[in-house]
């Protein structure tokens, strides 16, 4: 933004130059109309002229640009949220998935049964491995 205020007042410095350079009077006469004035007014006129007229040829694409611009945001919104219910979908299937596989590895490998001990407190049934035979029979 600064750049373009410093290169503005260097182009209005050269413009003011131009002018004080280029006094000498002119006409210009145009159909019926006529008009004198300094040479630099007269070409800084005919400037102006041709901005205000590009600027009015390039009036319908800036608003059309302005119009896709502004539908593409919609579309994008409008895929931005089904992107986002897409994922929690994927992720509650994922979730699910998890929950089934669990489920699959239980039943695969199931709990032994529980029992209540001699102190009142639940414990499972379980085979202990018969270390006791193995160290008997080394002894004998």
């Amino acid at each position: 933004m600064q750049f373009l205020l410093i290169l503005s007042l260097i182009i209005a410095i050269l413009a003011v130059i131009f002018a004080v350079y280029n006094t000498e009077p002119v006409t210009v006469e145009f159909l019926s109309w006529s008009f004198e004035g300094s040479l630099a007014l007269v070409l800084i006129m005919g400037m102006l002229v041709g901005v205000l007229i590009s600027l009015l040829a390039s009036t319908p694409s800036i608003v059309k640009n302005k119009l896709a611009i502004r539908s593409l945001n919609k579309q994008l919104t409008k895929l931005q949220k089904k992107l986002d219910e897409q994922a929690s979908q994927l992720i509650e299937a994922q979730n699910k998935i998890q929950e089934q596989e669990n489920e699959l590895v239980a039943a695969r490998n199931p709990k032994p049964p529980e029992v209540i001990n001699d102190a009142g407190e639940p414990s499972s049934i379980v085979e202990e491995p018969a270390q006791e035979n193995s160290e008997t029979q080394a002894q004998s």
